[in-house]
């Protein structure tokens, strides 16, 4: 067995301390979406958005996989740590050079066509630079979990994912230039990638063969990669083709609905990082615990999405402002949604454990084949809703998918995956515990 996760009271201290961190991120996202969204308006949103979209789309396809690649291979070959991790981060560079070219090209072209102003278009070729940054840092960051740092990589996953900050601060001292604000996180993010350089440095040299080549980080990268960059999609695809159809002040009124229900997100990720380094290397007769895994995130799911759908259109226009009500109604289906979309998280880190990272690539491929499909014929109709619709339904088919390849994969009835009364006190008396251990 893998000497991760050997002390169980080790697993539930990271298990807290995680907590910690995603609630903190999901607090520090959420305050930023509100400052940002009043201080530049459903229209201003829209802008930053829209030149975001594309580099965030391109930063998954051209990292192919690596992090999750690498995070899976130095969880099997502790001792090679630093080798396999530096040749991820260095393939990993090379694709997101090319990544960043055309994300640029893509950006311009379609901001074209949006008839935006000269200084949206380069903001989006200056939101490209992403496109080789975050990769990287995937790469450098997440492998931290798989050598059993999780300290340091929960503290440089939240510096990673706090660089909305930099946004922040970019406004409060007075940009309103697009590309300003823009070039603001891309500062943070390499000031970080130094950090996680120096990180690795000081981790100590492989002692043991290096037996890990680049073509199995490939093979193991690029399926994983087509299951994620469909995943993405599905969250992302929605606000392409309301930005396309319905312009910048639709989609920063629906952008603002996704950031509400997206709040449950990072609940449901303390379980999904998790599992890949839990699972790794030691997955024999432990069907009883992934059914226990997945029913926990079922509950989870179910206990933020219907709080986040009804407190939605009552809180959304107070917070946001009232230009943004309907996005409070908006997201009351986008709660339950978003809520499958970490469900299926869970399931796919799951099936990659397993060593089949092809099975979530499927998956996804489909869902995404249906997805436009369904946005294609539903939002020209029917806007955001048909959008919001369009989404449920690609979600649901995809989860569905991957609930019978686990119970197929790790020999678990459907049945063991349905939520019980037990899973609910046990979600319910963690969170009491989590409470205490934070007074």
């Amino acid at each position: 067995m893998s000497k991760h996760f050997t002390n169980e009271e080790r697993f539930a201290e990271t298990v807290r301390y995680t907590s910690f961190v995603n609630l903190a991120l999901s607090a520090l996202g959420f305050g930023s979406a509100i400052f940002i969204a009043r201080k530049l308006g459903a229209d201003g949103r829209g802008d930053l958005v829209s030149v975001q979209l594309f580099p965030m789309i391109a930063s998954l396809v051209f990292a192919v996989g690596l992090p999750h690649s690498s995070s899976f291979f130095v969880a099997n070959n502790p001792k090679s740590a630093r080798t396999v991790t530096m040749d991820s981060a260095l393939l990993a560079l090379v694709f997101g050079v090319v990544g960043t070219i055309v994300s640029s090209v893509a950006n311009w072209v379609y901001l074209s066509r949006n008839e935006s102003s000269d200084e949206i278009r380069f903001a989006g070729i200056a939101s490209s630079i992403t496109v080789v940054l975050l990769p990287v840092l995937g790469v450098l960051i997440h492998s931290l979990r798989s050598v059993n740092r999780f300290r340091m990589w929960n503290l440089l996953r939240f510096l990673l994912d706090s660089s909305v900050l930099a946004v922040v601060i970019a406004i409060l001292v007075g940009a309103r230039a697009t590309i300003v604000i823009i070039l603001a996180p891309i500062v943070w993010l390499l000031s970080l990638l130094g950090i996680s350089c120096i990180t690795w440095s000081r981790q100590s040299k492989p002692i043991a063969e290096h037996i890990v080549t680049k073509r199995n980080l490939l093979a193991y990268g690029f399926p994983t990669m087509l299951a994620t960059l469909p995943y993405f999609l599905n969250f992302r695809l929605d606000q392409i083709f309301i930005g396309a159809w319905n312009g910048s002040e639709s989609l920063g009124v629906y952008a603002t609905a996704v950031t509400w229900s997206a709040a449950s997100m990072p609940v449901l990720s303390i379980i999904t990082v998790l599992v890949l380094p839990r699972f790794a290397n030691t997955f024999h007769a432990q069907g009883d615990e992934v059914a226990l895994i997945i029913r926990s995130c079922v509950v989870l799911a179910l206990l933020t999405s219907t709080l986040l759908a009804i407190s939605g259109p009552v809180a959304i226009p107070i917070i946001f402002g009232q230009e943004f009500s309907d996005a409070g109604r908006l997201s009351i289906p986008l709660s339950f949604a978003t809520s499958i979309l970490g469900v299926i998280s869970t399931c796919e880190e799951v099936l990659r454990a397993r060593g089949k990272p092809k099975d979530p690539a499927r998956a996804q491929l489909i869902g995404l084949a249906i997805n436009c499909v369904l946005l294609i014929i539903l939002v020209p109709a029917h806007g955001p809703w048909g959008a919001v619709f369009a989404s449920l339904g690609a979600y649901t088919l995809v989860l569905t998918i991957e609930l019978n390849k686990i119970s197929t994969t790790c020999s678990v009835p459907l049945r063991e995956l349905i939520p019980r009364r037990l899973d609910l006190i046990r979600i319910t008396s963690f969170a009491r515990t989590l409470l205490r251990k934070s007074q």
